[in-house]
């Protein structure tokens, strides 16, 4: 037995209500994150704010989280208030 993948035929976007629910919890994370992108469809789509949001959702490690958003470019500074927010965001 085995399972053919295959391409979706057309992708659909959630409503933004559903974009980054957790992380729209957070905003302190939300300031660093609307700081660095340059509008709402760049932040939604990128790596750090996916990553953000699975931790704020209780999934993840936060220090592999940093690692990987210090591996995305993310600045010091930037890497600075995101750690000092995870206190409160880590279940």
């Amino acid at each position: 037995m085995h399972t053919e993948i295959e391409p979706a035929p057309r992708f659909y976007r959630a409503e933004d209500y559903h974009q980054k629910y957790y992380l729209r919890g957070r905003p302190e994370l939300m300031d660093v994150l609307r700081a660095r992108y340059a509008d709402y469809e760049e932040l939604v789509d990128s790596t750090a704010a996916a990553r953000l949001n699975a931790l704020a959702g209780g999934w993840g490690r936060p220090g592999e989280v940093l690692e990987e958003l210090r591996q995305d470019g993310l600045t010091g500074e930037e890497l600075e208030k995101i750690e000092k927010a995870l206190p409160a965001i880590v279940r």
